[in-house]
């Protein structure tokens, strides 16, 4: 006759993926932090830049940075019933960037993952962290079009518009096209990333309002 598990088997076992992902992420940030250490610019170099006005006006559009996206975090996570307050929510979004060291931030999606009371599932938290991402990539193409029509119509590369032109209608002609496909095959894709969808979802609420975050 098998023997009968102890209640908490079950729930310790599925906790163990969870600390190893931990454990490899504390390595992998303690790696990227020695590597800055020795071999990125000095300390001594990088502080003195910010007795500045540049280092001031630097410091000061990065703190409004983080300000809005852990806005935008609270916002999303208060669709998955996590109301915080104001300062609570942005405590908890700040602390989430002692994985940012991790390779491509991706330390940053086990944000919702760490929370002590009511923590958010895998695909919710990778949900909120990919609409994060998307909506970055989104706010980067949009601030990327001044800087086109500076290219376009600067005396040094008008021999080259015509060429340049051509291929940014080839490529947006081809980004149009796979987005129509994921679109139409929404359903196909999402079954199969269901992430995906949660962060689709994401950002269709009120998207005028994460769009100004």
């Amino acid at each position: 006759m098998p023997k009968a598990r102890p209640p908490g088997a079950k729930s310790a076992a599925g906790l163990l993926p969870f600390k190893r992902l931990l454990l490899v992420l504390g390595v992998v940030a303690t790696v990227y932090a020695a590597v800055l250490l020795i071999w990125g610019d000095s300390p001594k170099t990088s502080l003195a830049l910010l007795w500045s006005a540049t280092g001031a006006q630097a410091a000061g559009l990065c703190l409004l940075n983080y300000l809005l996206r852990g806005l935008r975090w609270r916002f999303w996570m208060g669709r998955y019933g996590r109301h915080f307050g104001l300062v609570q929510g942005l405590r908890l979004y700040l602390a989430g960037y002692a994985f940012t060291p991790t390779p491509g931030n991706v330390g940053e999606a086990v944000r919702g993952l760490m929370l002590a009371r009511q923590p958010l599932g895998a695909a919710q938290s990778l949900a909120i962290f990919g609409a994060e991402r998307l909506a970055d990539l989104l706010c980067l193409m949009l601030l990327c079009l001044p800087a086109l029509g500076w290219v376009l119509g600067h005396g040094a590369l008008q021999a080259v518009s015509t060429l340049i032109s051509a291929l940014l209608a080839v490529a947006a002609l081809v980004l149009l096209a796979v987005l129509g496909l994921l679109f139409k095959h929404r359903d196909r894709v999402f079954a199969g990333l269901p992430w995906l969808q949660e962060a689709w979802h994401c950002l269709s609420v009120r998207p005028w309002l994460w769009f100004g975050l």
